[in-house]
């Protein structure tokens, strides 16, 4: 989440794409992790996570499955938080 989704979305997507290059020249396709990268400008996203006002201090991680959340944390370290904690499942 930013004040400045324009600016931070194009630099986020030049510094994503540089690293997808160099992965692709180095790993087999079919050793590729399932992931998806969201970048949301207009804040749908974050919306539907349940932040009210997203901004550049803001750090909220789901966890989504079958289409619905099923997990969530906020502030530093969230991101990490969800992806270790297998009791927020």
């Amino acid at each position: 989440m930013t004040a400045d989704p324009a600016e931070i979305g194009r630099l986020v997507r030049l510094r994503v794409g540089d690293l997808t290059r160099c992965l692709r020249r180095t790993f087999a396709p079919d050793a590729w992790p399932r992931l998806r990268l969201v970048l949301d400008e207009d804040g749908t996203a974050a919306a539907a996570a349940g932040v009210a006002e997203p901004g550049d201090d803001t750090e909220v991680a789901v966890r989504v499955r079958a289409g619905e959340i099923v997990a969530r944390a906020d502030g530093r370290g969230a991101t990490h938080t969800i992806a270790t904690d297998e009791t927020r499942v």
